[in-house]
């Protein structure tokens, strides 16, 4: 939903300028949006980008909702204007 509101090049933009040193992606089902997973159904590009400037970190918790965390890569750089 926050993507359908703010944009996915403003969210990708915003990440060029200020990266957070981690993201965090929780599994939830948008299915009441029209599309059920993130980086599958909808925010493609933003997903390439995170899978592009950041590495995977791992799972925290394995329940319903998974999140993973994703760390900042050193080696990415900012994507050029």
């Amino acid at each position: 939903m926050a993507l359908s509101m703010f944009g996915q090049q403003n969210v990708i933009d915003a990440f060029n300028r200020h990266p957070p040193d981690y993201i965090l992606i929780m599994e939830t089902d948008e299915s009441a949006f029209g599309a059920r997973t993130f980086g599958r159904d909808y925010g493609l590009r933003l997903s390439a980008w995170i899978a592009s400037h950041y590495r995977y970190a791992g799972k925290f918790s394995s329940g319903a909702r998974p999140i993973e965390l994703w760390k900042i890569d050193s080696r990415a750089s900012p994507d050029p204007k």
